[in-house]
């Protein structure tokens, strides 16, 4: 089940890419430059008080669209709503983010025990720059498999609660007890999921450093597609355990 759950992910992409690089790409890529505008110019101001304020305003943009292209992929494929700048998805972009950020939280306190073991194994395997995983530019096995690993211990404890986030997109109230009884029900599966969903941005984030390199424009530009496609994915992941959890709908085969 779990590797039906993540090839669902894909198909529900693919299957709708035209809506999803219109939801998605030009809204993304512009936040991003907004912000990495906002740091040229405030590093070049020189004022700290101008600083915060680009920082701050170029970030809350960017937090919005990160908020309204997960709602308003929720919503288009749960409800099949078109989604608009002036629509429900915008609505809901800030009240997402705020759950995101309790679901976080949370998350954070159920794994400081994960979080110590990460620390004391992380420390032994820096790489000469100072970075560990996929932003390591000595990007290893030994980073790879550290990202499977921790990745799919805070994946399936962040899964276990995070219905709450395509609840909170289509205003349906539940809280984090609800979720977790939800994703009980699949046992198992849900930590599946998660280790599948950390094996692919290790393996890809692997693949990409190897081919490209960390340091040229086209590594630059495989990396956002990288990016992109990983948050896609948790994304329709998210969605797709709503549907067939808490909508009752049925996994194609």
């Amino acid at each position: 089940m779990a590797l039906r759950l993540f090839i669902h992910a894909f198909q529900t992409i693919f299957g709708n890419f035209k809506q999803a690089r219109k939801l998605s790409v030009l809204p993304l890529f512009g936040a991003l430059l907004l912000l990495t505008f906002a740091a040229y110019f405030a590093g070049q101001s020189g004022s700290g008080l101008l600083t915060f304020i680009l920082i701050a305003a170029a970030g809350l943009v960017f937090v919005f669209v990160l908020g309204f292209v997960a709602c308003g992929w929720h919503r288009y494929i749960l409800l099949e709503e078109e989604p608009r700048l002036n629509g429900p998805a915008s609505d809901r972009a800030f009240p997402y983010v705020g759950k995101s950020i309790l679901l976080t939280l949370w998350v954070v306190l159920l794994c400081i025990p994960i979080l110590i073991v990460m620390g004391l194994v992380g420390f032994s395997l820096l790489g000469a720059d100072g970075a560990i995983g996929s932003g390591a530019t000595d990007y290893g096995m030994e980073d790879a498999v550290f990202e499977i690993v921790f990745g799919a211990a805070f994946g399936a404890i962040f899964l276990m609660y995070a219905l709450v986030l395509p609840a909170s997109a289509l205003e349906t109230p539940m809280t984090f007890k609800e979720s977790r009884q939800y994703t009980m029900s699949i046992g198992w599966n849900i930590v599946g999921v998660a280790v599948l969903i950390a094996a692919f941005n290790a393996v890809v984030g692997f693949v990409a450093t190897f081919l490209f390199g960390s340091g040229s424009i086209m590594g630059f530009v495989v990396g956002l597609a990288v990016q992109w496609l990983s948050l896609m994915v948790g994304i329709s992941i998210l969605t797709t355990l709503y549907g067939h959890l808490v909508e009752g709908r049925d996994l194609p085969t």
